[in-house]
């Protein structure tokens, strides 16, 4: 039910429209070749940018996914996408400094495994995203999601599938719409996590448990931080 809910999340409020917008640029950037890539990364960092507002909502149980906006866009005030990307590169180095050698499949499987617990994390962590680089957070914040990891990862698996099959414009175009839809549901099913496990936290840290309460949105956010106690403690 949840999976089913967090595959039609990107379907409401404004992310169609962002949706719609950004599938088209990334066909733009494709077809102009070396030209576009420039482009390109400047409309993936903009549209992660997005996503990660798309988790908070859905992560504090808003039913519609938020509206575009210049803030949501405006890399000065959404870094999370930057502490992401320097994550990877850090866990890449630091793997081949180990003498890990794999090939690029072998790397790809191995970003997929691991993706959605920084995700995660930095959808708890937000003034702090530094907190990513600590990696017994990460351990913590996966096994804090619990059943929706592994859901997590089958959607991380299927947006790197299809990337990666060879379709030709105008097809492409449609290509990119559908990774991007998935790469919306990917952050929607963990900000659904993180709601399940923040409410979960706060019935039991109650006595009793107020479930009207817990339904309001400050209560929410108050027991989001209780959470985040727990992942530094």
């Amino acid at each position: 039910m949840v999976f089913l809910s967090a595959l039609n999340y990107p379907l409401r409020g404004g992310a169609p429209a962002v949706l719609i917008a950004g599938a088209l640029l990334l066909w733009l950037a494709g077809a102009a070749g070396a030209f576009g890539l420039w482009l390109g990364l400047v409309v993936v960092m903009l549209l992660a940018g997005y996503a990660f507002a798309l988790l908070d909502a859905a992560a504090l149980g808003h039913k519609r996914a938020p509206e575009l906006s210049g803030a949501l866009l405006s890399p000065l005030q959404e870094r999370r996408p930057l502490w992401l990307l320097l994550l990877l590169f850090v866990v890449y180095g630091a793997l081949t400094a180990a003498g890990l050698d794999l090939s690029p499949v072998g790397w790809t499987a191995l970003a997929v495994l691991l993706l959605p617990a920084p995700i995660a994390l930095l959808g708890l962590q937000q003034s702090h995203p530094v907190h990513v680089l600590n990696p017994l957070a990460l351990v913590r914040c996966g096994c804090g999601l619990g059943r929706y990891y592994p859901l997590a990862v089958a959607l991380a698996a299927a947006i790197v599938l299809l990337a990666g099959q060879p379709l030709a414009s105008p097809w492409s175009g449609l290509r990119a719409a559908a990774a991007l839809y998935f790469v919306f549901a990917l952050f929607a099913l963990i900000g659904r996590g993180l709601h399940a496990s923040v409410h979960e936290a706060a019935a039991g840290a109650n006595e009793p448990p107020d479930r009207r309460a817990l339904a309001d949105e400050r209560d929410a956010c108050r027991a989001r931080e209780r959470m985040l106690e727990e992942v530094y403690a």
